[in-house]
């Protein structure tokens, strides 16, 4: 009898090892999906920063372009008549200037996607982190109900043991 409660109680001590490593694991998974998160966040930082970076550079163009357009507005007035060269100039700027506008523009539905798209992916991450969390969390409990079962088992195992001890 008292073999039978020795081995019963070693190997109640290996399950509540494992469920002790399963418990270290989850809490593990649960800081690498925090890290993934703080990555992600990150990522998301640079990106925006080097979109407002781009769009900063095409809005300097196009006031750099604004100014040169008035600029040469200024000479057509005084030449006007003689030059149709200065005429060319300035239709030229004008599209120059278009397609600047074209592409701040494009640049800025660039923007607008990719953020509403990160955003879309931030919830999405935060929702899957939350639900996996919430799943681990109620691993954990699990494990720990099932470790004080066994904790219990054990302290009958161990008082039965010394009842049986001379």
């Amino acid at each position: 009898k008292i073999e039978e409660l020795s081995e019963r109680l070693s190997a109640l001590s290996k399950v509540k090892d494992e469920v002790e490593q399963r418990e270290n694991k989850l809490k593990d998974e649960v800081q690498s999906l925090n890290d993934a998160i703080t990555t992600l966040k990150d990522f998301h930082k640079q990106e925006e920063d080097q979109l407002n970076a781009a769009i900063l550079k095409l809005s300097k163009q196009v006031a750099d372009t604004l100014s040169s357009k008035e600029d040469l507005e200024v000479r057509l007035e005084e030449k006007l008549r003689t030059t149709e060269t200065t005429s060319t100039q300035l239709s030229s700027l004008q599209t120059e200037l278009t397609d600047v506008r074209s592409q701040l523009m494009i640049l800025t539905q660039e923007r607008e996607e990719i953020t509403g798209r990160h955003i879309a992916a931030m919830k999405e991450l935060k929702n899957a982190h939350s639900e996996r969390c919430s799943k681990l969390e109620a691993d954990i409990e699990s494990q720990r109900v099932k470790l004080s079962n066994l904790e219990r088992e054990h302290e009958i195992v161990v008082e039965q043991l010394e009842t049986l001890k001379p």
